[in-house]
């Protein structure tokens, strides 16, 4: 592949809802925790590992999008949202990812659609009968 082509892809990458978000909401919707910056990336429509302050007006609207997502999930910490793992110093908070979406959509976030129906699809699967064994009925 080219150099330009390669660039396209990445630059299209970091903008709101690129072509490869549902892949990504596939990928973390089945992680139990995100960080909070990882969270309001998703809510946001940006993939988790969008670098903030890029050069053009279009990412700064986007990083001021970000950045508000992310106050409203620092905000509802420990009282709406699960802390699961917070360190002090240089750290990361990590949050039980499964009432995230729930949370925005309470408050009247905007949830990105790909991530909604990901969302939707996860909770079905883990709905459903799970997978058993002869062994593992013996434990029950």
């Amino acid at each position: 592949m080219d150099d330009g082509k390669t660039r396209k892809l990445i630059q299209g990458l970091f903008k709101k809802l690129p072509k490869q978000y549902y892949q990504y909401a596939l990928q973390w919707c089945s992680f139990a925790n995100w960080t909070v910056e990882e969270a309001a990336n998703l809510l946001t429509g940006c993939v988790t590992h969008r670098e903030m302050f890029l050069k053009g007006q279009g990412h700064k609207e986007l990083d001021a999008e970000v950045l508000e997502n992310e106050y409203k999930v620092r905000a509802a910490l420990g009282e709406m949202l699960k802390i699961v793992k917070s360190r002090k110093f240089f750290g990361k908070t990590y949050i039980d990812s499964s009432n995230i979406i729930d949370w925005a959509v309470q408050n009247d976030i905007v949830v990105p659609v790909d991530l909604l129906k990901v969302h939707g699809e996860i909770r079905r699967q883990w709905g459903q009968s799970s997978y058993t064994t002869p062994c593992l009925q013996a434990v029950e």
